[in-house]
């Protein structure tokens, strides 16, 4: 699960104008080789601080041992 807990820690790049905030909580569902990941995020415009609406997100990761082998991201 540490995995999935630093991959969310790192959600900005600061190479893009804009930085992804975290607006509720993450909710993890776990079961065999699969992690689902449910939270609403918003952007953030670097320069000027103005936010954009909150948005649903939720990612799918699969497993092999340790290694995340597929991520699937969906949001609105």
């Amino acid at each position: 699960m540490s995995y999935v807990t630093d991959l969310f820690g790192s959600l900005s790049d600061p190479m893009l104008a804009e930085e992804i905030r975290l607006t509720r909580s993450l909710e993890y569902f776990a079961q065999g080789d699969r992690v689902v990941v449910l939270w609403s995020e918003c952007s953030v415009d670097k320069k000027s601080g103005a936010s954009g609406p909150d948005k649903e997100a939720v990612a799918i990761f699969d497993f092999q041992g340790n290694e995340i082998v597929r991520l699937r991201k969906f949001s609105q």
